[in-house]
């Protein structure tokens, strides 16, 4: 691989490769395309500073336990309820 972007590239076809192995059960072949991953990632790894860390997250998804983030007091999550919307018509309105 000639620069980053390619091996960020066949790292990024590597675990789609892995995933639609794991997702349609091809047992037999998995622990092959985890090898890829690996090397893959170890190729990425070669262009610039190393972290486990990192590596973690991208390769399991999982980060070292940190302290607990702070819980926000409102969602993100957008409701697909319509908003009920109650009118007192003995008080002035405005839409």
């Amino acid at each position: 691989m000639a620069t980053l972007a390619d091996a960020q590239e066949e790292l990024r076809i590597a675990k789609v490769i892995l995933q639609i192995a794991k997702e349609n059960h091809y047992s037999k072949v998995v622990t092959y395309l985890e090898q890829n991953v690996l090397k893959a990632q170890k190729a990425v790894d070669a262009f610039g500073g190393f972290s486990p860390s990192k590596m973690l997250f991208d390769f399991f998804e999982i980060v070292a336990p940190r302290s607990p983030q702070p819980e926000l007091p409102f969602t993100t999550v957008k409701s697909t309820t319509p908003i009920q919307v109650v009118v007192n018509y003995s008080e002035p309105h405005y839409v």
